[in-house]
């Protein structure tokens, strides 16, 4: 999982928006992260991308210098930069002030001047639009400060529901297996021995579900350790497999397994491997239907280890596949609701890659199947020596 960190590309839109004039907000490497309308007209910053070398006509190491000043200076900065638009050459003034970072990389507010560069400055007016960029600059982030409160303190209240609800849990199926082993006698009448197994099946499916809103809190709460060991892949698949296959026999599914020859090690957290490919592997079960296949694939590329699930199940409409990712989330058509579920599996799987150093991939089409690839980055297979020398 990512650490919690600066405010998303999206979320720093607001702050060009509130500007009456061109107004854009890029990093130290001059890339534009935001920009609003008036900034796509006059700029040609096309709503946030690209970069203001592709702007101006000063050298990319000199505009490199300008945006330095800026971050590096105190409160409001004028800077000159000169414009290329439709073939003309416009030199303009922009006033800048820093604003934090984004994706650990310094970031500030740029603001173009109506007026020339050789115009008179007024003075009244650059004291107002500084106080404005200050006033802009504490309200984000005291909002950004807001929203990890919020959201340490939704993490903490599930993990502590989650533990409360756990004891009594254990205690509900402990006695449903007692009662439905027969362990003191035989249930009379035979209908209330089905409603046992209705109870001791529930009573699972919540305790798993208990478990995943635990797994997830720990990890954004950041206290998620990981024990790092090489696995020696064929032999776990060997044991994930041998957990999976009665499920896709009782669903009549085809599961295939294919490893490339000569596998390198994994340096992982054996606990948190198996989780993913069971998250993974269980949700193709679950979402193909009988006579369909899933597959497990493992091979190396580039010095990197690629984990492909396949399966021919009932897919992800296109406009629905980034909300797989968000907890909770499950599409929402009247076929997967025939299917139960936390909705947690990939956001767990996502996070847990993610703490590994890697990237997960979901490609899905209607009625056709879905594929999802983790890739876990060079430094991950090896040997430990070379894992702990890449940390020191």
């Amino acid at each position: 999982m990512p650490r919690s960190g600066p405010p998303a590309a999206s979320s720093l839109r607001p702050l060009v928006e509130l500007h009456r004039e061109a107004a854009l907000i890029v990093d130290a490497d001059a890339r534009i992260l935001a920009a609003n309308a008036r900034a796509s007209a006059a700029l040609g910053a096309g709503g946030g991308a690209g970069t203001l070398f592709d702007l101006v006509a000063e050298t990319p190491e000199e505009v490199c210098d300008l945006i330095g000043r800026v971050i590096d200076g105190p409160g409001t900065v004028p800077i000159g930069l000169t414009l290329r638009r439709d073939g003309r050459i416009e030199p303009r003034i922009l006033r800048g002030a820093a604003i934090g970072t984004h994706e650990g990389r310094q970031t500030c507010l740029l603001v173009m001047s109506t007026a020339l560069a050789d115009a008179p400055w007024d003075e009244q007016s650059l004291r107002e639009k500084a106080a404005d960029l200050s006033r802009l600059n504490a309200q984000l982030v005291e909002a950004k400060q807001r929203a990890e409160e919020a959201n340490r303190s939704k993490t903490e209240f599930l993990a502590r529901v989650s533990h409360e609800l756990r004891t009594p849990l254990n205690a509900i199926i402990g006695f449903s297996e007692m009662l439905s082993q027969g362990m003191f006698g035989t249930i009379e009448p035979p209908r209330y021995a089905a409603y046992v197994r209705d109870i001791l099946a529930s009573g699972r499916h919540l305790l798993e579900l208990v478990n995943d809103v635990l797994d997830l809190s720990k990890i954004e709460a950041g206290k998620m350790t990981l024990r790092e060991a090489e696995i020696d892949l064929p032999l776990f698949v060997a044991q994930i497999i041998r957990l999976i296959e009665k499920t896709a026999a009782e669903k009549q599914l085809v599961l295939e397994v294919e490893l490339a020859p000569e596998l390198p090690k994994l340096v992982a957290d054996q606990r948190a491997i198996r989780q993913m490919l069971l998250n993974l592997l269980s949700n193709a079960i679950k979402f193909t239907l009988p006579g369909g296949s899933v597959r497990l694939a493992i091979g190396a590329a580039d010095g990197r280890l690629r984990v492909a699930v396949e399966d021919t199940g009932i897919g992800i409409a296109a406009e629905n596949l980034a909300g797989c990712f968000r907890p909770f989330d499950q599409v929402d058509n009247v076929l997967t609701r025939r299917f139960e579920g936390s909705g947690l599996g990939l956001a767990i799987t996502k996070a847990l890659i993610e703490l590994h150093g890697g990237t997960i991939d979901l490609a899905s089409t209607v009625g056709v199947g879905t594929k999802v690839t983790l890739t876990f980055p060079r430094e991950r297979t090896g040997d430990i020596a070379v894992r702990s020398e890449l940390q020191a």
